[in-house]
Parts: structure tokens; C-alpha cells; sequence
């Protein structure tokens, strides 16, 4: 039906894959290196391997307030896909849980589970 002919769209539109992102040298985790990910936000403007867990938690509510969907993707592609599970220990469940409510808030389903699963 209408509705999950429009599911279809926003799904196939708003998928996290590697084609939507830079691609990470080196097959081993070790040797993968965090690449810099340019935010329209003025605060934090770049999410990179000096990045603080505060900063991100910016990051996830500033792009949740003004429906950024470009934010979200690179946000979501730093936490899940670059930096490693040491990455504000104690603090990335939080993280993730803010940016699966913010995806959702989004309508990015994609994102949300992945940050839940």
C-alpha cells in the first residue's frame, strides 16, 4: 500500500552504507585512522580524533534541533563506523541512545537501529 511504498523511499534514502561515507584504509581495526568529519554546526564544527564524548553530545542535539540530516549521517558514521569502543567509555551507550532518538526524531530508522542493535 501508499504507506509502505513511502517506508521504501525513506528507507533507501537515509541508508547508513559505506558508499555514503570516506572509505577506511586498512582492513585491520588497529590500523584504521579517524577521518575528519565537517558539521555545519559553528560550535563543533568537525568531529575528528581529538573530539570529546561533551562535543558530540552537542553535535547529536544541535542536528536533532534543526533537522540535520547531514550531521546525523556524519555523526553516526564517526561512532559507528571510525572510533573505536574505548571511545568515551562509560558514556557511549548515552551517546548512541541520544543519536537513535535523534535519527528517529529524523525519521532515519537505518541509523537507529544500528545504534540499538
Amino acid at each position: 500500500d501508499e504507506f509502505d511504498v513511502n517506508m521504501d523511499d525513506l528507507r533507501e534514502n537515509n541508508r547508513l552504507t559505506n558508499t555514503n561515507f570516506h572509505p577506511i584504509n586498512g582492513s585491520d581495526a588497529l590500523e584504521r585512522s579517524i577521518h575528519e568529519h565537517k558539521l555545519h554546526s559553528q560550535s563543533v564544527g568537525k568531529l575528528d580524533a581529538s573530539t570529546t564524548a561533551d562535543e558530540v553530545v552537542k553535535a547529536i542535539k544541535r542536528a536533532q534541533n534543526l533537522h540535520d540530516l547531514h550531521d546525523i549521517r556524519e555523526i553516526a558514521h564517526f561512532l559507528l563506523e571510525e572510533v573505536g569502543p574505548n571511545f568515551a567509555y562509560g558514556y557511549r551507550g548515552s551517546l548512541l541512545s541520544r543519536l537513535a532518538v535523534a535519527s528517529l526524531h529524523l525519521n532515519n530508522h537505518d541509523i537507529a537501529i544500528r545504534c540499538i542493535t
